[in-house]
């Protein structure tokens, strides 16, 4: 099997509007390796929605190609290993959620029994097998929720593709859905997850992919740009007047009477203290400041506005 389970090259979709054309998706490129948990990222419209709806075969690009294991995206073999939880969920809400997971996973594929197993211990790893006689249509937005997670995952598919998964949940339910998440992937499955909660995705993506516009923005492993936008380093002194004064040949900022930023690379820090310590300066902290990676993110839109 290809380290590359998902391949996207040159993808181009043009909607037809009242008033010609509109490009959606302007050559877009990138690809999600194997048993990584890949964050995709953008403002409203960027053509998220889009790239994944064409990854699944539900809208046809206007040009480019998208191969999922190696081979076409369309074919049936590759949609069996693909589960995908869609933003906004759809159910027959009649059902009761057991029957309705039994049906879907028979539809993946799975045996009834083998559907039937697996879908109970998953409610009740998620704490809603107590609602086993109760309809859909009765269901909080939340356990929706978790009943949408479990038919994208029950048929244990290789690539899982997932759309504001946390949205309506409490932040408890929250936090256990990013821990099945990071679970799959140690398993060997591969998660593409799009989401507007960059917080909650640092805690759990290896890679980020930024578009904008239906342009691929930035895409990056998660360390790697975490080093790169790590800028300026911090520190925590008696006198940061005094401070900026003695490091003269470096632009500084200072934020308090205790804490000045440096403008300057990490690998600086130790030519930093050795200097302030020279001139007698009480050194309490010195750190490199980081940047969250909503601020990175935020950084890179602006810059290719």
């Amino acid at each position: 099997m290809t380290d590359n389970i998902l391949l996207i090259e040159n993808l181009v979709k043009d909607f037809k509007k009242r008033k010609g054309t509109k490009r959606v998706l302007d050559n877009l490129s990138f690809f999600v390796r194997s048993g990584s948990i890949v964050g995709f990222v953008g403002p409203n419209g960027a053509g998220k929605t889009t790239t994944i709806k064409s990854v699944l075969d539900l809208i046809r690009p206007t040009s480019g190609q998208i191969h999922i294991f190696g081979k076409d995206n369309f074919q049936k073999e590759v949609k069996s290993k693909i589960g995908y939880m869609p933003e906004k969920d759809v159910f027959y809400e009649e059902m009761y959620p057991l029957e309705y997971l039994v049906y879907l996973g028979t539809l993946s594929g799975m045996d009834k029994e083998e559907a039937k197993e697996i879908s109970l211990e998953w409610m009740k790893t998620m704490g809603i097998d107590t609602a086993l006689d109760t309809k859909i249509k009765n269901f909080s937005s939340g356990m929706k929720k978790k009943i949408f997670f479990i038919q994208a995952v029950l048929h244990d598919p290789s690539l899982i593709i997932l759309d504001e998964p946390t949205a309506n949940l409490d932040p408890l339910a929250q936090e256990q859905l990013l821990f099945f998440m990071k679970s799959l992937a140690q398993r060997g499955s591969t998660i593409l997850v799009s989401s507007h909660n960059i917080e909650e995705l640092e805690k759990i993506v290896d890679y980020v992919v930024v578009i904008n516009r239906g342009k691929l923005i930035l895409d990056s492993p998660l360390e790697k740009l975490r080093e790169e936008s790590n800028k300026g380093i911090e520190v925590n002194v008696n006198n940061s007047a005094l401070a900026a004064q003695i490091l003269l040949n470096y632009r500084t900022q200072i934020i308090d009477k205790d804490t000045l930023i440096v403008d300057a690379l990490p690998n600086e820090k130790n030519n930093i203290l050795k200097l302030l310590i020279e001139y007698g300066l009480e050194i309490r902290s010195i750190s490199t400041r980081k940047q969250s990676l909503w601020n990175i993110i935020l950084e890179i839109l602006k810059e290719n506005e």
